[in-house]
């Protein structure tokens, strides 16, 4: 269980988490990309270079549909896996609404590409030290 900290503190811990697993498995991370018309908090690359090949959107009492929109876009552009990552029960309850048991509607293209982790999830997959080969943050 994560230590109770104030949203911006776990937003900002949960994005240097993801960092962190990207580098045990040897992808390039980048927190807040801005790709207009979206600011993605986390995205990793495969090889230094302009291709994305994970995007991730930590959300902690945000919009959850605004998360999804950019998942979506960032999918459709790249064709990479996309990430979502809920901080609480609130915010469980709202992607549920959209995407259990899978995405529909506007969401849609996201069914069979979205995957959803928790906060517990992230930091346990960090501090396992686990490598990115076979724990389902690299899909293949």
């Amino acid at each position: 269980m994560l230590p109770e900290l104030p949203a911006e503190r776990l937003h900002k811990h949960l994005k240097m988490l993801l960092c962190d697993v990207a580098r045990f498995g040897d992808r390039f991370p980048e927190k807040e990309l801005s790709e207009p018309p979206h600011r993605y908090d986390v995205v990793w690359r495969e090889h230094q270079g302009p291709l994305l090949s994970h995007v991730f959107e930590v959300q902690d009492k945000g919009n959850i549909g605004a998360a999804l929109a950019k998942l979506q876009h960032a999918r459709d552009y790249w064709q990479n896996f996309v990430f979502i990552v809920i901080t609480d029960e609130r915010d469980r309850r709202k992607l549920d609404q959209y995407a259990c048991p899978r995405p529909t509607g506007t969401y849609h293209r996201l069914d069979g590409h979205l995957v959803v982790f928790s906060s517990d999830q992230v930091r346990e997959s960090c501090t396992s030290s686990l490598t990115a080969t076979g724990t389902g943050w690299v899909v293949s």
